[in-house]
């Protein structure tokens, strides 16, 4: 099947990840060419813009937030638990939203 990344805006892989690669010589791998900005399409799906960042959109579903914000790791365990929220929800994950 298909399937890309998919992060909370385009500063992960778009700006983060490539800089770090970049500082240690390292093209970017194939498969982060595509994601999917998990912050738009929440936006798009529920009318309702993400202020407040990652938390306050965990909140808004009604989803407890676990963990201490902007640690990767629970970032990417909440980014998870809203994409979820939203196939159960109804979306349909089609295509990436973003590319390099």
């Amino acid at each position: 099947g298909r399937w890309c990344f998919a992060t909370w805006s385009d500063a992960d892989i778009g700006g983060t990840l490539v800089r770090q690669l970049e500082e240690y010589g390292i093209g970017l791998p194939a498969c982060f060419s595509d994601w999917v900005d998990l912050k738009q399409l929440f936006q798009r799906h529920y009318k309702h813009g993400p202020k407040g960042g990652l938390q306050r959109c965990v909140e808004y579903l009604k989803i407890e937030f676990e963990g201490r914000a902007h640690n990767g790791l629970v970032d990417a365990w909440n980014t998870a638990k809203i994409a979820a929220h939203m196939a159960r929800d109804g979306f349909v994950f089609k295509r990436p939203t973003r590319a390099i």
